[in-house]
């Protein structure tokens, strides 16, 4: 994601990822060893880039959010009417 500990250390999205910390992993367990761990500890990310083994130190972020949500306010301003709008697609008088 842009902006995330994992783009500022310098992965890719083409990256191979083969090991974290020296333990061989594949993408569920990066996320497993990483859910152990506080954001700001570092984590030592092995991965095949361009067939060069490469090791890349991240400093960990905090986990994101799963999900998000949108909720009709009760008084909506002009501007949040024209943001529903916007990201759902019909005006705010329509959906309710």
């Amino acid at each position: 994601l842009d902006g995330s500990p994992s783009m500022e250390a310098g992965l890719y999205p083409e990256d191979e990822l083969v090991a974290c910390d020296g333990y061989r992993t594949d993408g569920a367990g990066l996320i497993a060893r990483c859910e152990e761990r506080r954001p700001g500890d570092l984590a030592r990310v092995t991965v095949f880039r361009r067939d060069r083994l490469v090791e890349v130190p991240v400093v960990l972020g905090t986990k994101p959010a799963d999900a998000v949500y949108l909720a009709r306010v009760e008084q909506p301003s002009p501007a949040q009417k024209a943001a529903y709008q916007s990201w759902l697609g019909v005006s705010w008088d329509e959906a309710g």
